[in-house]
């Protein structure tokens, strides 16, 4: 077979194994400082706060979403109604998705599902096909049918 380096599915599941260690190693970074190295800074320098006002580390997140398993997840939430076709969540996902909303805030929400085209559906034909193979005209062979069982 030899070293062929793999699929990007192959790529891709090393990468989300590699990015869930190093998110685990940064939140156990950031629970060292938190637990042990901000109050002990803190009774050095004779600062006296209650454990729940001390400032606090939060690692941020290891690798963004990307924009198309954002749009397929919001695809699927609104095929399937699992989510409300409000103003606020048409807000919501254009600010996710990095868009300006300057323009569609002085919407009412009934204006602004009419201006996106949605007449309060939110429906996809994203999954309809032409049928699959072996179905309709797709039985004819290119050049006739030679076999002779068919004929």
């Amino acid at each position: 077979m030899g070293d062929s380096g793999g699929s990007y599915n192959a790529v891709e599941g090393k990468m989300i194994i590699h990015s869930q260690y190093v998110k685990r190693d940064a939140h156990t970074i950031a629970d060292v400082i938190n637990k042990d190295l901000i109050p002990q800074l803190m009774a050095i320098n004779d600062i006296k706060l209650h454990y729940k006002d001390l400032p606090k580390i939060v690692p941020n997140e290891v690798e963004e979403t990307s924009l198309e398993e954002l749009g397929k997840f919001y695809q699927r939430l609104l095929t399937s109604n699992a989510i409300a076709l409000t103003k606020e969540n048409i807000l919501q996902i254009h600010e996710t998705l990095g868009f300006d909303t300057r323009h569609l805030e002085g919407f009412t929400q009934e204006e602004l599902i009419e201006y996106m085209g949605a007449n309060g559906e939110a429906t996809s034909r994203s999954g309809d096909g032409q049928g699959t193979s072996g179905v309709g005209d797709t039985q004819a062979a290119i050049g006739g049918d030679n076999n002779l069982e068919n004929n």
